[in-house]
């Protein structure tokens, strides 16, 4: 069973992504994220949302 959110931890883990990147994205609005006290989850699908849209090299 995959998880639907990510603590910051699991969400850098999970994309790569550093906390500041993480951070500055959410302060951007790209990404969603809940709230559960003071910490913040960071939605599954809206980081595979941000990932599939970068640009992909070296497919023809």
């Amino acid at each position: 069973m995959r998880p639907i959110a990510f603590d910051l931890a699991g969400a850098m883990a999970y994309t790569g992504l550093s906390k500041t990147k993480l951070n500055d994205l959410v302060r951007d609005e790209v990404l969603v994220v809940r709230k559960e006290g003071t910490k913040n989850l960071f939605m599954r699908d809206s980081l595979d949302r941000y990932i599939n849209s970068l640009p992909a090299w070296g497919t023809r």
